[in-house]
C-alpha cells in the first residue's frame, strides 16, 4: 500500500503559498516519530520561511487514518470514491493515479482529494499527495479567496 502521508523522522517539505493578498511559504518537518501500539505519533513543526515563530503539533497515524487532534486529515484505507469530513468540508478521493507537476518535480501515482466549499456553492478545492512524500499541491478556489500551496523542495529520509 502506498503511503501518501509519511510520518518519518527527518521528513522535510518546503512550500510556496500564494493568495490574493500575497505570497509566502513554509517548511513542514517531522521532528520525531515513534510507534506505540500500532499507531505512529509524530511531533511536527511548521515554520514560516519569511521568519516568525514555528508552530509545533502532533499528528497520529493509526488504523483510522492520519489525524490532527480529533480532525481526520486522511482516512485509511484509501479507495476511489471514499468520503469523509475534514475541517468542516466533505472530502472525496477522486483518484489514486493522478499526475502532478509542481516546482519540486513531477509526481505520478498520486492521491487526489477534492472537496466542495459550502456544498459547492462557495467553490471547491483539490489536494494532491505523492506516495512516499506527502502533500505536493493544495489549490482552493473559494468565492471570496483563491489560494495555492505548491511543494518546492523535499528531503525524504
Amino acid at each position: 500500500m502506498k503511503d501518501y502521508f509519511p510520518l518519518v523522522e527527518g521528513l522535510r517539505l518546503e512550500y510556496r503559498t500564494r493568495t490574493a493578498g500575497g505570497g509566502g511559504g513554509y517548511r513542514f518537518e517531522v521532528v520525531s516519530a515513534a510507534e506505540e501500539g500500532g499507531a505512529v505519533r509524530a511531533h511536527c513543526r511548521r515554520t514560516p520561511l519569511a521568519g516568525g515563530a514555528p508552530a509545533d503539533f502532533t499528528l497520529v497515524k493509526d488504523g483510522r487514518g492520519v489525524s490532527l487532534g480529533r480532525e481526520l486529515l486522511l482516512p485509511l484505507p484509501l479507495e476511489k470514491g471514499r468520503r469523509w469530513e475534514s475541517g468542516g468540508e466533505s472530502c472525496r478521493v477522486d483518484s489514486l493515479e493522478a499526475v502532478k507537476t509542481v516546482p519540486a518535480g513531477t509526481f505520478r501515482g498520486c492521491l487526489r482529494v477534492v472537496y466542495p466549499i459550502a456544498g459547492g456553492d462557495g467553490g471547491g478545492g483539490e489536494k494532491v499527495y505523492a506516495p512516499g512524500v506527502g502533500l505536493v499541491s493544495d489549490l482552493c478556489a473559494a468565492e471570496d479567496e483563491t489560494s495555492e500551496t505548491l511543494l518546492t523542495g523535499a528531503r525524504v529520509p
